[in-house]
Parts: C-alpha cells; sequence; structure tokens
C-alpha cells in the first residue's frame, strides 16, 4: 500500500489530490493535528509506504494542541521516518519556509505539487 498523507486540521482533501491518489493507486489519509498523524505513523503505517506528507503549519486540535506541522516535521526526523517526498500546502508563509529549510537540510526531496 502507497500512501499520500494530508496534514490539516480545517481543510478537506482537495479534488486534485484525491484524483492524483485515485490514478496512481494510493491510499491518501487524512490527519487533522500532529497527534493523530503520529498515530498513523506509529500504530498503522511502514516507513516504507509512505510516498508524500502533506504539510499544513497551523493546526488545532488533539491530545498536543500546541504542536504544528513543523513540530511533526521535527518528530518525523527524531523517529528516522522518511516519505519519498513532502509537499506543504500552508498559507502561512514562515511556517512554510521553516518546514522547507528543515527538511530540505536533511535532504528530504520536495515535490512541488501546488503549481
Amino acid at each position: 500500500m502507497t500512501i499520500y498523507l494530508w496534514l490539516d486540521d480545517i481543510r478537506p482533501i482537495p479534488q486534485k489530490i484525491l484524483n492524483f491518489c485515485n490514478e496512481n493507486r494510493f491510499s491518501v489519509i487524512r490527519a487533522s493535528s500532529s497527534y493523530e498523524a503520529k498515530k498513523f505513523f506509529t500504530q498503522l503505517i511502514r516507513e516504507d509506504d509512505i510516498y508524500l506528507v502533506d504539510f499544513d503549519y497551523n493546526l488545532g486540535g488533539g491530545e498536543e494542541e500546541d504542536e504544528n506541522g513543523y513540530d511533526f516535521a521535527k518528530w518525523l526526523l527524531d523517529n528516522e521516518i522518511e516519505p519519498q517526498y513532502f509537499t506543504i500546502h500552508t498559507v502561512n508563509p514562515i511556517g512554510a519556509r521553516n518546514i522547507h529549510q528543515l527538511l530540505t537540510h536533511y535532504d528530504w526531496q520536495y515535490l512541488n505539487f501546488w503549481i
């Protein structure tokens, strides 16, 4: 199973993503908080199944309410979990820059899906 993880607390998965996943026979999973995403990774997902993580920066709710997309990116690094690609769809430009700089520093492959 190949997985596209959509991390966002408010926005639903866009039709563009659903079409992309359908065409490539990927499973798309939506996590609405860092806590929920961590739960998917620790309980349900094998690292080699992860095609792409699509980050939002501002996240609300969940067990760890103060965590954001950057915190989840750090958690992935700390746990040595690396998807094939990552992309960022947040409207927070500083948060987007911070996630991008963090992950590209560790040679993660950025996929500019939102052009």
